[in-house]
């Protein structure tokens, strides 16, 4: 003798009240998914910065800058009498091909020497050699050579407050190269194309950019990295590992 009997329709109505039991204890459950963020503003922009160094390199060649900036500084009197007005023109060169806001923009003649700079007169006429813990000497040496080069964040020149990277193109005379421009990016900058971004670190573990600026080149902790979200970035000789909130 059967004490219970189900028919078809009782079976179904059972299925549905399952089927509801399990989508209200889905839809009560919250499940975090992280998407892997993708670092395509800060490839471009990296790829837009060697392009408008590129383009002002060869205004600034058409233009035999080098050549009667190099002649300016070998002057006393009346080489820092015109100086100004070659500044300037350069200033403006830069400014209309560029789309960065650079912090600071240098030029060397093929010797090395610091011909002009958009901001600081204190480096001006000097050699690059007489920075040997600046980006300068690694910058110098790579892009005379003919390569384009980058060097990771740093603080440079000594006015500077705030890190850069730095981005370095050769200036050529058609197949001759006459001289490097180099222009810095600020932090700020690279903060902007990163969405969320809170640390960067280098492949020793330096701490390349931070929220807290206070902590720029300390080793980072293990404990944050822990806390955050993070991903590697590759760009030339630049590897970062990102962290975001």
């Amino acid at each position: 003798m059967r004490l219970f009997s189900y028919n078809t329709g009782d079976i179904m109505i059972h299925k549905h009240l399952l089927f509801i039991i399990l989508l209200l204890f889905l839809s009560c459950t919250k499940t975090e998914i992280r998407q892997s963020p993708s670092f395509d503003r800060l490839s471009n922009l990296m790829s837009e910065t060697f392009n408008s160094l590129a383009k002002a390199s060869e205004t600034i060649s058409s233009k035999n800058l080098i050549k009667n900036l190099s002649h300016l500084n070998r002057m006393n009197y009346g080489g820092s009498h015109y100086y100004p007005l070659e500044r300037e023109a350069i200033t403006e060169i830069i400014n209309s091909l560029s789309t960065s806001d650079f912090s600071e923009c240098i030029l060397m003649n093929a010797e090395g020497k610091i011909i002009y700079t958009m901001k600081d007169d204190e480096i001006l006429g000097k050699s690059y050699v007489s920075f040997g813990s600046s980006p300068l000497p690694s910058l110098f040496e790579k892009t005379i050579a003919g390569e384009q080069s980058i060097y990771d964040f740093s603080i440079f020149p000594s006015s500077s407050t705030d890190p850069a990277v730095f981005f370095a193109v050769p200036v050529k005379d058609q197949e001759k190269i006459i001289g490097v421009l180099i222009g810095a990016v600020p932090s700020e900058k690279i903060k902007s194309s990163v969405s969320n971004l809170a640390m960067i670190t280098d492949k020793d573990n330096n701490i390349r950019y931070h929220m807290n600026s206070s902590l720029f080149m300390k080793n980072s902790s293990e404990g944050e990295e822990k806390s955050l979200h993070s991903k590697t970035f590759e760009f030339k000789e630049i590897y970062w590992k990102i962290y975001l909130r």
